[in-house]
């Protein structure tokens, strides 16, 4: 048996090295695919916890939003309410203020001029002064 020359054993070897070349030249790509996978894969989930998220947020708006409206709504009731109690207690005063100026003497005009009255509730007032 004879032994090989250095010429085939340089063939050898350099068969070898490009064998292991082209064999982590592989692993390396089948690294990178998985990572490539990996990473779509994951960013899909980010991408579906972002649109979950945008959910959740877009109901909780649309529940603020509707309390929000309710308590405007229940706040100008209370205030048309307060209005209407105050326009009564001003009237009131009015009249009282009204027939205390008709009691001293004072003409249905002036009456109607220094109140805001109209002239024919003032001289109505005036007519029913002693009263």
């Amino acid at each position: 048996m004879t032994l090989p020359g250095p010429q085939t054993l340089t063939i050898i070897s350099g068969g070898v090295a490009l064998f292991v070349v082209l064999l982590t030249a592989i692993t390396i790509r089948r690294a990178r695919a998985k990572a490539a996978a990996a990473s779509a894969k994951a960013q899909a989930r980010e991408e579906q916890l972002i649109e979950q998220i945008d959910v959740r947020l877009a109901a909780y708006a649309g529940r603020i939003e509707s309390m929000q409206a309710q308590t405007a709504n229940r706040i100008h009731d209370d205030i048309r309410g307060l209005q209407s109690d105050m326009d009564w207690l001003a009237g009131e005063r009015m009249i009282d203020e009204a027939i205390n100026m008709a009691r001293t003497g004072q003409q249905a005009k002036d009456i109607s001029v220094e109140l805001g009255l109209p002239l024919d509730a003032a001289e109505a007032i005036s007519r029913f002064r002693k009263h």
